[in-house]
């Protein structure tokens, strides 16, 4: 049988905290603009429809 390539891959070593911080503040951010996004064209307009519809 071969050997397993994946086995000799060193897993032991962490990323610099920076790069830690820097991609915890990114995931953040996208986070944030994908509320936004789901807040003024899902919510919003789905609250609207429904006023407009009980008026009636």
């Amino acid at each position: 049988m071969k050997e397993n390539p994946f086995k000799n891959l060193e897993t032991k070593k962490e990323a610099p905290k920076e790069i830690k911080d820097n991609i915890m503040k990114e995931i953040a951010s996208i986070k944030l603009f994908m509320e936004f996004g789901d807040l003024f064209f899902i919510k919003y307009p789905s609250v609207i429809k429904s006023y407009f519809k009980s008026e009636k």
